[in-house]
């Protein structure tokens, strides 16, 4: 695959790195801006620097301990998924989401509050050290802006969220995670 290069002490954050590789919530309910919150246990998330960088401040991001907590804080978006390739992903971190050639609801930045839905969309690639890896980007979406997409309407496994066109994407979905989950290899079978 294509290598990417990244200043990673520009981009991300790494206290705020959480490992949910090996986590099961088994049945926790968590909520992130009032709404539940599903983890996305299986992946390793590496933390976007994002304290401080917009000018309304930190309340979308929530107050608290960052690696563990059920409820909402007051103020804060909820989070949502949304699946990418490597160099998609590097144009969103370093700059913002732009609209997407889809729009079967609409054009705009779709996303969703299920990790299932969006891996659909996530682009394998293989790391420098051979392993396969998808990509993910954990968001938090502005509840005032987005437009609800209901499963019955979208796909069977769960919801889309999207940030319809003309919205300033910046001050409506905000990535502050890159999840990377390794695609196990498959026994050979002898």
């Amino acid at each position: 695959g294509s290598q990417v290069f990244i200043d990673e002490s520009q981009f991300f954050d790494p206290p705020y790195d959480y490992d949910l590789t090996q986590i099961n919530d088994n049945g926790t309910t968590f909520y992130r801006g009032g709404e539940e919150y599903k983890r996305p246990c299986g992946w390793y998330r590496y933390a976007v620097k994002v304290l401080s960088k917009y000018a309304d401040g930190d309340r979308w991001l929530g107050v608290g301990d960052p690696e563990y907590r059920l409820t909402s804080a007051s103020g804060e978006w909820p989070v949502s998924y949304h699946g990418t390739s490597e160099k998609g992903s590097e144009g969103i971190i370093s700059g913002e989401y732009k609209p997407g050639p889809g729009a079967v609801h609409g054009r705009g930045v779709y996303s969703s509050p299920d990790i299932r839905v969006a891996t659909g969309y996530a682009e394998e690639f293989t790391a420098s050290n051979g392993n396969k890896y998808k990509i993910v980007l954990q968001n938090r979406v502005n509840p005032r802006i987005r437009k609800i997409i209901p499963a019955s309407a979208a796909h069977d496994v769960g919801d889309y969220w999207l940030i319809p066109e003309g919205y300033v994407m910046r001050d409506s979905i905000r990535p502050y995670g890159l999840l990377l989950k390794q695609k196990l290899k498959q026994a050979s079978g002898k």
